[in-house]
């Protein structure tokens, strides 16, 4: 006969946790982070409600042991050198600079202060309210975006545009925003400030599905496919035709029959995937965003060679925007962090965000991570989320997971603890 116990203290861990996935999500263009007067008050309690949730999971978890605190300062004290020295370097907007490296240690601490096989317990919280964001959009979408069942229950005024000049933005209930259209057609943009960003939730959530969970569902991989196509978002559309073209061919079945029926298809289903991509690359370069996409690469890149070993200093957008050609002065926003970082950063701040993951690439191709990986870095190059909350837990769980079974950051930690 199966018993459930019932546990107070694993209800209130968890609670914590969701907490912490709750504040990455919001800071991650969430419309409450550019809402015209709002965003920097909102970013603190976002940063707070992080610190909330970090806290809380400490405390009120069991499974933490003490020999890891040693990894965790040492871990901990090398990065704060590391951000630190660039800080005093590059001398530009140096508080918030400050504030993202208090970050970024807040995550080390968290992911670094568990046991390696509990660290992808948070992205499984990230996808679960993924879920719900993604059904929510989906019926606002339908049912107001679409076919005007339901009507905005009020506007905001988002500071998210071209220009950076307010624009009304109507809202469901603060349950659903509609931010973007295409050609005159409502995008599925939940509650994020374009359907890029939104999609980037999604395909994120879906990655986490295919690559994390080991319980796979059909049905939150078709929820968050809906979501993915209503987004009209091409980078996540190529990034849904990618996945599925990998679980379907290049994952091992059991049944002999699937596997001749594999291979009697994969031609032509590849050939069709391989088509609709081209299509969707070719339609979305002939679009201006599309030029203005393919500008931002050439624009990123000239203002990183103005000092490419340190940068231009954190968020020093001038930097770039003065090699913005005049044709494009009705867009002077950007659209890869690739490059925002090289601006800002340089090679020196790039390599905090390449070296980690290489040290563990060894343990994550074991793990079956490799797919999740590419996927990441995929979204990293091709949207803007160069230094957000989202970015910095997936490289540091992407450091740190099974790091014991490999030649990472913390094997060498376990090594330096040895010798003393």
């Amino acid at each position: 006969m199966l018993t459930f116990t019932f546990s107070p203290r694993k209800i209130i861990n968890s609670i914590f946790l969701y907490i912490v996935a709750l504040s990455v999500i919001l800071n991650a263009r969430s419309i409450w982070m550019h809402i015209y007067g709002m965003g920097s008050q909102f970013s603190d309690y976002i940063f707070m409600l992080l610190m909330l949730g970090v806290l809380g999971y400490f405390f009120t978890n069991t499974n933490l042991h003490k020999n890891n605190i040693y990894k965790v300062i040492v871990i901990s004290v090398s990065i704060f050198i590391y951000i630190g020295f660039w800080i005093l370097i590059t001398r530009f907007n140096s508080m918030s600079a400050v504030k993202f490296s208090v970050v970024v240690l807040i995550f080390v601490f968290f992911f670094f202060i568990q046991e390696s096989n509990n660290r992808h317990e948070l992205l499984l919280k990230y996808r679960n309210l993924m879920i719900i964001i993604s059904a929510v959009s989906i019926v606002f979408w339908l049912l107001g975006s679409i076919l005007h069942l339901i009507h905005p229950s009020g506007v905001v005024q988002s500071v998210w545009t071209d220009t950076g000049n307010p624009k009304p933005v109507p809202n469901y209930f603060n349950l659903y925003f509609e931010t973007q259209e295409l050609y005159g057609f409502s995008r599925n943009t939940a509650i994020f400030t374009e359907a890029p960003m939104a999609s980037l939730h999604f395909s994120i959530a879906l990655l986490v599905e295919m690559y994390i969970e080991k319980n796979f569902s059909l049905f939150r991989f078709l929820l968050f496919s809906i979501a993915i196509l209503s987004s009209f978002s091409t980078t996540g559309i190529i990034l849904l035709i990618s996945v599925l073209l990998h679980r379907l061919f290049f994952t091992k079945r059991i049944s002999s029959v699937l596997n001749l029926l594999k291979i009697a298809v994969f031609p032509t289903f590849f050939v069709v995937a391989v088509l609709v991509i081209r299509y969707l690359l070719q339609a979305k370069l002939e679009t201006s965003s599309g030029s203005i996409r393919t500008d931002d690469f050439i624009v990123g890149l000239k203002a990183w060679l103005l000092h490419p070993i340190f940068g231009n200093g954190y968020l020093n957008y001038d930097t770039i925007r003065q090699f913005m050609a005049m044709w494009r002065s009705y867009n002077t926003g950007f659209s890869n962090s690739i490059t925002m970082v090289l601006a800002y950063g340089g090679i020196y701040l790039t390599m905090l965000y390449i070296v980690p993951i290489l040290f563990n690439l060894k343990s994550l191709k074991k793990d079956g991570f490799l797919p999740f990986l590419l996927g990441g870095v995929y979204l990293f190059i091709f949207t803007i989320i160069p230094f957000e909350y989202l970015t910095i837990m997936l490289i540091i769980f992407l450091s740190s997971y099974s790091a014991k079974k490999s030649g990472s950051l913390s094997t060498v930690v376990d090594r330096l603890k040895a010798n003393t």
